[in-house]
């Protein structure tokens, strides 16, 4: 390609609209497959990429398949095998993954069907650092009754996260899944080429984010995708931060039907004296 990557847009991998489009793409599934294969020792050649009717809601098909695999075509019997790619960090990331593939396995419990016991595999990839262990960089886990030392193995599950791989280079086959999740959270293409480090399979999905960076059709849907995480993101800390306020204007009317100083309620909650004194009238 005689492109000047001066000029070209950063298509990140991590965005929902990229990641589903590499998958879907024959060109780039093959090294994507190798990366599964790497984390999970399960092949995903002979599954089949399934346009799920229990869809999440995307409607773009070309660009916003969701990464479900199923070995056959038939939902209700085959092993399903899911991946999600988080760019953000939220509390219901792990909920949500786990009832979506919850909801695949219970297909096989539809009205007038044998119910087969069937394996599900759920894959998380996100581009955040795991606040409760901040060294965590994979973990596998299956449900588990504690109490009882019961383990369900309907589902496995994997967690990923990206960041902890950052800066590593491919070296040959040793490092390959390693040096491929480096090079999802890449955060340009000079870093991905230097990631690569002349992998040929890692240099196509170089190739292939430039190319999506001048296909029109695809920016404009990436495009969407940026400003609806950021009205998110926003309404999101908006909420929490008007429900801050509420809760310590709670905090504020117990102490004062407790008789504790106006100073002093105002040095522990960081209201306004106005608005303690306001609050004392009503």
């Amino acid at each position: 390609m005689d492109i000047n990557d001066e000029e070209l847009i950063f298509v990140s991998p991590v965005y929902d609209t990229t990641f589903k489009y590499l998958w879907k793409s024959e060109k780039s599934r093959g090294w994507f497959i190798k990366l599964i294969y790497s984390l999970t020792h399960v092949d995903l050649t002979d599954y089949v990429l399934y346009d799920p009717i229990i869809s999440t809601g995307n409607r773009l098909k070309d660009y916003e398949l969701d990464i479900l695999f199923l070995k056959g075509d038939n939902i209700s019997k085959s092993d399903p095998f899911n991946i999600e790619m988080y760019k953000d960090r939220h509390d219901y990331n792990e909920i949500k993954s786990r009832l979506y593939i919850f909801k695949v396995l219970a297909e096989g419990l539809k009205s007038g069907d044998n119910y087969i016991k069937r394996k599900g595999i759920q894959v998380n990839f996100c581009d955040y650092i795991y606040s409760k262990d901040k060294n965590l960089s994979i973990s596998q886990y299956r449900l588990r009754d504690i109490s009882n030392n019961i383990e369900c193995d309907d589902i496995t599950i994997y967690d990923v996260f990206l960041p902890k791989f950052e800066g590593i280079c491919y070296n040959g086959d040793e490092n390959e899944l390693e040096a491929g999740l480096a090079l999802l959270h890449a955060s340009s293409y000079e870093e991905m080429e230097t990631i690569a480090n002349g992998n040929k399979e890692a240099l196509n999905i170089v190739e292939e984010l430039k190319k999506l960076a001048i296909d029109q059709k695809f920016i404009g849907l990436l495009d969407k995708e940026v400003i609806r995480r950021k009205d998110i993101n926003t309404a999101r800390i908006e909420g929490y931060e008007e429900g801050v306020q509420e809760g310590k204007l709670q905090d504020a009317k117990a102490m004062l039907e407790k008789n504790i100083s106006i100073d002093d309620i105002c040095e522990i909650t960081g209201i306004d004296e106005s608005i303690i004194k306001s609050l004392k009238k009503d």
